[in-house]
């Protein structure tokens, strides 16, 4: 088989967990037998014959023009699609900033808009997310399919202690992470317990902290996250959507006890391995935070619950649902 692989635009910057998730499912495809060529995004015309399309970082991008003149023969996974619909708010981007996001994101709609019946197969990292999908993008249920991403192994040695020395939250930024809520949450947890909050937002915006929390806003390589992790007493991960949610998973592996949202794909990731709150309760997140913090017991069957359900979450496995799926979309031609 012959796959197309369609990158997303250069100027739309690839978030880390999509640069992970693509490579670690195209070198086991090709391992696999698939023979892939990556296609720019302003290529229009394929020179070579190809049984397949591939679009995996898709969702608040752009869609390749690839895609667009031949949505028959493309795959597209979606990460994500709160920035296209939730409420646009020029608070938070400026009156400049903020009418140029509208503009995106309208161009965005535009292209599914033209596909939305034509295109082969669409890729969703979660039930929840499949859902939305289908819903709010009006893609026919029946040609989506559910694939997790994965893990890495080297993340299931960290941490063999099961006790840290602060609380950790990683995360890009962006208003669905949460971040005024959860540093309100660490407040009310502060009156009673003495343990430090950092707080990994990539490109955060300058904020007023509370005594024991600090923000890193620049970009750490993954042996760095690595390390934060295994000093890291609890994931603190109270985000208002998440289609899935790698950091969470990673703390699963490495025996750090996870704080994340009711109803969202983090929630879904982490099945009964975590403590779930309400993102928009900052009591309840603080007592959710509370308990992952000094209960001993709960933490315990917490770290037991979550390092079953990471080792069923493999890149390989991932790997090989998305071969099984092309192969079988590509009989089909």
């Amino acid at each position: 088989m012959h796959l197309a692989i369609a990158n997303e635009k250069r100027s739309e910057t690839r978030p880390k967990s999509i640069s992970q998730y693509i490579e670690n499912i195209h070198p086991i495809l090709e391992e696999n037998g698939i023979v892939t060529k990556l296609i720019e995004f302003e290529e229009k015309i394929l020179e070579d014959e190809f049984d397949l399309i591939w679009a995996p970082g898709l969702g608040n991008r752009r869609v390749p023009p690839i895609v667009m003149a031949m949505p028959h023969k493309s795959i597209c996974t979606i990460h994500g699609i709160n920035s296209l619909f939730d409420p646009l708010t020029v608070k938070g981007f400026g009156l400049r900033k903020g009418l140029g996001h509208f503009l995106w994101r309208k161009k965005i709609q535009r292209d599914w808009s033209n596909i939305e019946n034509n295109i082969m197969h669409v890729i969703s990292v979660s039930d929840l997310s499949k859902t939305e999908i289908s819903k709010k993008m009006n893609i026919n249920i029946n040609n989506i399919t559910r694939i997790y991403n994965g893990i890495e192994s080297d993340f299931f040695d960290l941490n063999k202690n099961n006790c840290g020395d602060y609380i950790i939250h990683v995360s890009q930024y962006s208003y669905v992470k949460n971040i005024p809520r959860l540093i309100a949450a660490y407040e009310i947890f502060r009156k009673q317990h003495d343990m430090p909050l950092r707080i990994v937002s990539i490109n955060a915006p300058e904020m007023a902290v509370p005594e024991g929390c600090t923000i890193i806003r620049d970009a750490l390589t993954r042996s760095e996250i690595a390390e934060l992790l295994s000093r890291a007493h609890v994931m603190f991960m109270p985000s208002i959507e998440e289609t899935f949610c790698l950091p969470v998973l990673e703390a699963m592996a490495a025996r750090v006890p996870v704080v994340t949202s009711l109803g969202t794909g983090a929630a879904e990731v982490a099945g009964d391995g975590a403590v779930l709150v309400d993102p928009l309760d900052v009591s309840a997140m603080a007592e959710g935070l509370t308990a992952a913090v000094v209960d001993k017991a709960l933490r315990a069957v917490l770290v037991e619950r979550a390092r079953a359900r990471a080792g069923s979450l493999t890149w390989r496995r991932s790997a090989e649902e998305h071969l099984a799926l092309f192969r079988r979309l590509g009989s089909r031609l």
